[in-house]
């Protein structure tokens, strides 16, 4: 039960992501959308992190559960955009997009430097890992 609740749990930043795509091709509005979007998916992913700690499972088990579907759909990303070239036009190459579009604001912020949409994909995946470490730290404080 706990594992197909972490794994379900990890589908979270996808629902958000349709939800807003669907927003901003109505309305054409992106900025404040996406950043609190990106601070309530953080909020989110830390307390579901802090609330599978606190429900007595290790800290190792609930990041990997947690992670196990960012990480595929980082993976599906960065095949696409450093050995492709280009996304592919299906639900293999949208969907993973749309997964990490409500961190993309942050994400691009934290590595404006460099220009790269890989790494701004990989620090949106660091962002959740930060998020859901944090929210396990907590929950093993409180304890």
């Amino acid at each position: 039960m706990f594992i197909g609740i972490l794994l379900a749990m990890g589908l979270l930043p996808l629902l958000l992501g349709f939800f807003l795509n669907r927003y901003m091709m109505n309305l054409a509005v992106a900025t404040p959308v996406l950043l609190g979007a990106a601070i309530l998916l953080l909020a989110l992913w830390g307390a579901v992190s802090f609330l599978a700690v606190r429900a007595g499972n290790g800290m190792g088990k609930v990041l990997a559960l947690l992670h196990l579907i960012p990480l595929l759909a980082l993976a599906l990303v960065l095949v696409q955009l450093v050995v492709l070239g280009s996304f592919f036009p299906n639900p293999l190459g949208i969907w993973p997009q749309l997964y990490y579009l409500p961190l993309m604001e942050v994400g691009f912020r934290l590595v404006r430097w460099s220009g790269s949409m890989a790494l701004a994909y990989a620090a949106c995946f660091l962002l959740l890992a930060a998020a859901s470490l944090a929210g396990c730290a907590l929950g093993r404080r409180k304890k």
